[in-house]
């Protein structure tokens, strides 16, 4: 990916197909999060070699049509996704920089500090969102 002229939208697109593909083998039993290769490429490595940018610790230094700074508010669901399955200090900094994309921008109000969804219906015992946007805290996914 980091020969295109996206590389940064492409090189996070891409770790979002597989972190939503763990998140997904995480609700069949299948830990894909510590998967890795015979050659030892995995989604840890992924992690590895994004978080810094996401930091802002170093700049992009692939091609880039688009400026990285519009793109970080994208990644924080799947960073949140990640410190949750590797537990790492570097993704909970990665975490808590990328909230400030997010927090006065009203199409990421799921992951705003202030936003707290509250599902609006019981169903067969459980709470099921109304919106999207209640999943966060809720029992349903979505896609697995």
């Amino acid at each position: 990916e980091s020969e295109r002229n996206q590389s940064f939208l492409y090189s996070l697109f891409g770790v979002e197909g597989f972190s939503a593909l763990a998140g997904c083998g995480n609700a069949i039993g299948y830990d894909l999060w510590n998967f890795t290769t015979e050659d030892g490429r995995g989604m840890r490595e992924a992690f590895e070699f994004i978080t810094p940018y996401l930091k802002e610790e170093k700049p992009w230094p692939y091609p880039s049509l688009r400026d990285p700074k519009e793109l970080m508010p994208n990644a924080l669901y799947m960073i949140r996704q990640a410190a949750k399955a590797f537990k790492t200090y570097d993704l909970l900094q990665a975490q808590e920089h990328l909230r400030q994309y997010t927090d006065n921008n009203p199409y990421m109000m799921l992951e705003s500090k202030n936003f707290h969804p509250k599902p609006s219906l019981d169903y067969a015992g459980k709470v099921k969102p109304k919106h999207s946007r209640d999943i966060k805290d809720s029992p349903w996914s979505v896609g697995c």
